[in-house]
């Protein structure tokens, strides 16, 4: 994989995020769009996230461009906030991904996961604290369920990253992301609603359960 991204704090951290949650993923890092260009054709086969803004690319157009001329297999762009309109763009200039900044860290894995599959992946608006939370656990990422989980047995973040094999502070992330998207501010709220949604869930396909037997 190789990441994108016109700040080093960010190549950095994305990178790291990546190796510590998203199971045994190669990644490097470039700075500009002439070394992206440069690593596209040092690794053909890698998939790609990469910032709007990297320095030489002129954003959208630009990368139009490298996805024309160089035919990497698939490509998620690094924006500072998804839209409609720009899920679009990103369509018709032929990236696969789509994916806000303020989300990465929570959805990198998504990401990848997806990309590796072939299939398109945008970052879910329900997350947006200025969107009606979530009304259902499948808008929570799996990650994110994961960590709620055992969250729910009374576990601290240092006990749920060594659980899942994850740092305390990407734990940290997932949480702070599951609670936008459920609309709870901590951890008690966090649990009661994930198994207010759960019960409804279950509830749900017995009702359909016995549609479907009568």
């Amino acid at each position: 994989m190789i990441v994108a991204h016109e700040n080093a704090l960010s190549r950095v951290g994305i990178k790291t995020i990546i190796e510590n949650s998203c199971g045994k993923v190669s990644v490097s890092t470039v700075g500009s769009f002439e070394a992206l260009v440069d690593a596209i054709h040092q690794r053909t086969d890698s998939l790609l996230i990469v910032d709007v803004d990297l320095p030489g690319m002129s954003g959208m157009t630009g990368l139009g461009t490298v996805l024309r001329e160089h035919h990497p297999p698939r490509t998620c762009l690094a924006v500072p906030a998804v839209s409609r309109d720009l899920v679009s763009r990103c369509i018709a200039v032929g990236a696969l991904a789509c994916i806000d900044h303020d989300h990465i860290a929570d959805e990198v894995c998504d990401v990848i996961a997806a990309l590796a599959d072939g299939r398109p992946y945008f970052s879910r608006l329900c997350g947006d604290p200025a969107v009606t939370p979530c009304k259902t656990t499948a808008a929570l990422t799996q990650q994110q369920l994961n960590v709620l989980h055992v969250l729910a047995q009374g576990k601290s973040n240092k006990q749920i990253g060594r659980e899942l094999g994850i740092c305390e502070g990407t734990v940290k992330v997932h949480l702070n992301a599951a609670y936008r998207a459920l609309g709870v501010v901590n951890r008690v709220s966090a649990v009661t609603k994930l198994q207010d949604l759960s019960r409804t869930k279950d509830a749900g396909a017995s009702a359909a359960a016995v549609r479907y037997h009568h």
